[in-house]
This record gives C-alpha cells, sequence and structure tokens, in this order.
C-alpha cells in the first residue's frame, strides 16, 4: 500500500510512491515480480549527486522483470530517465519488452550521464537492447539477447548495445547473443575513451541484411579516439 511507510515488511505499492521520496543517496528495492508500471525519474525530477548516487534495484536473490508497454512509437520504456540527470545505478532487473507493440526501448540520452547498469538483462525489444548518446555510462555484466526486428530490412537490424556517441563509456562482462544486427556498434560518433572488454558476443546477425559483425567502431565523419577492444569473446 502507498500509505505504507515503505520498509521491507510494510512496503509501498508502487514504484511512483517510492519514486516520489528518493533522495540522493537512497536505494530503492524493488520486491520479485512482474510489474508493468514504468519507473518514471523524469516527473518527479530525480537525480543523484557525485557524492550520493541514486541506486534502484531488484530485492537480492529475488527476479524483478519489468513489462511496461510504451503507448506510442520510440518513447522511453520501461525505464524513464532521460534530461539532465546522472549519478544513478540501476541493478538486478529484466527488462522485458515482451508487451510492447511500438519501437521503443531504454535509451540513454538528451543529457543523462553516470549511469551505471550492472546485472541487468534486456530482451524482446523492437529496436536495440540499448541505445547510448551519453558520458561516463557503464554496461557491466549484463544479458542483451532476443530484439525483434518484424521486417529483416537495413532499418531494423538491431544491435545489441548502440554506443552512438559520447565519452568515458565502460562495455564490460556482457552475454549479447540473438540479436537481429551485429553485437555492439560504437557509431557515428564523436566517441572518446571508450572500453569494450571482457565481453561475449554470438550468435547475433539473424538478418540477411545484417553485414555487422560482432564488434564494429567507426567515426562517420567524427572522431571515434582513444577506443580500446580487447579480451572479447566473439
Amino acid at each position: 500500500s502507498d500509505t505504507n511507510p515503505g520498509t521491507l515488511n510494510q512496503p509501498f505499492k508502487s514504484f511512483k510512491k517510492g519514486v516520489q521520496l528518493l533522495q540522493p543517496g537512497d536505494t530503492l528495492y524493488i520486491r520479485g515480480g512482474i510489474y508493468t508500471e514504468q519507473i518514471d525519474l523524469q516527473s518527479s525530477n530525480k537525480t543523484g549527486m557525485a557524492n550520493a548516487w541514486l541506486t534502484i534495484a531488484g530485492y537480492p536473490g529475488e527476479t524483478v522483470t519489468l513489462q511496461y508497454t510504451d503507448l506510442s512509437e520510440n518513447s522511453y520504456g520501461p525505464i524513464k530517465a532521460r534530461g539532465n540527470r546522472g549519478y544513478f545505478v540501476f541493478e538486478n532487473l529484466v527488462l522485458d519488452g515482451i508487451n510492447g507493440t511500438h519501437k521503443s526501448g531504454w535509451s540513454i540520452r538528451d543529457g543523462n550521464h553516470h549511469f551505471v547498469l550492472r546485472n541487468i538483462e534486456v530482451t524482446h525489444f523492437k529496436i536495440s537492447g540499448l541505445y547510448i548518446s551519453a558520458n561516463d555510462i557503464q554496461v557491466i555484466n549484463c544479458s542483451i539477447h532476443d530484439q525483434i526486428s518484424e521486417t529483416g530490412l537495413p532499418g531494423q537490424r538491431y544491435y545489441g548495445i548502440y554506443f552512438h556517441d559520447g565519452s568515458n563509456g565502460l562495455v564490460e562482462g556482457n552475454d549479447i547473443y540473438n540479436n537481429p544486427g551485429g553485437g555492439i556498434q560504437a557509431y557515428p560518433g564523436p566517441i572518446s575513451n571508450l572500453v569494450i572488454r571482457g565481453n561475449k558476443i554470438h550468435d547475433n546477425n539473424l538478418t540477411i541484411h545484417s553485414p555487422i559483425g560482432g564488434i564494429i567502431v567507426f567515426g562517420a565523419g567524427n572522431p571515434a579516439s582513444n577506443v580500446s577492444v580487447y579480451n572479447n569473446l566473439i
């Protein structure tokens, strides 16, 4: 109930209530289950601070699955957190687009910065698993798989991770597979100080129109500088 104090034994009912009360340095734990509510960090204008990060996490040892259904094309997905907000940790969550009828997933963009995604599973979205256009983003030990291309055409060769642009990024220890396009695309830039290491990338390129390999790094008229790619299994 949202009239509860939000403790382990008397939890809130809705994400909305929990998010409203978050202050920098807090952790919002979500108990195991399947949820169709969106985690909206924009309406309450939530952001962490450099010395007090905000954490949104599945409760330890429990499986938390978010199956929010977007109501419009290219919308926000299960986590609405765009804009000038940062210093967030997201961990131990399953983002499942199985109920989605639109091309919409999780895009980290529009001024986002200092996000850590850890132990996140991203699957069944009709778009790339993660789209990143931001600085200081870390994607660590995530499972990104089985995104959906309805046509198989070039405009729908979705990737595991589409790193569009940004600096000081880290993509480490992820398992990326069964996506219509390649595993990781770092393009078109500008991109700087990006590290791609220790990932397992396999069984992608499921459409005949996808020429992308396991990893592509390419600045299309923009610099792609100081990019390190090593110890990946492709």
